[in-house]
């Protein structure tokens, strides 16, 4: 490697592939992301339907010993 060229070329190609497993290694991080962000959307739907179905069951009306407030209509 004693010409200037094939030196140049050679920093130009490393510099590529680093630049190149960048690029791949920020696109892993940002996909890991959105899976986290999408998981996290599908557990806090979980908890909000848990949550609403806990506020339809009558053995939470009243609390223990108070008895039903009032019985639930039935579906149409």
């Amino acid at each position: 490697m004693d010409d200037p060229a094939e030196a140049q070329q050679a920093r130009s190609s490393v510099e590529a592939d680093r630049a190149r497993r960048d690029a791949e290694q920020r696109a892993a991080d940002a996909e890991a992301a959105k899976q986290r962000a999408e998981q996290q959307v599908q557990q806090a739907e979980e908890r909000a339907q848990e949550a609403e179905n806990a506020v339809n069951d009558p053995v939470y009306w009243g609390g223990w010993g108070y008895g039903v407030t009032y019985w639930p209509r039935r579906p149409s």
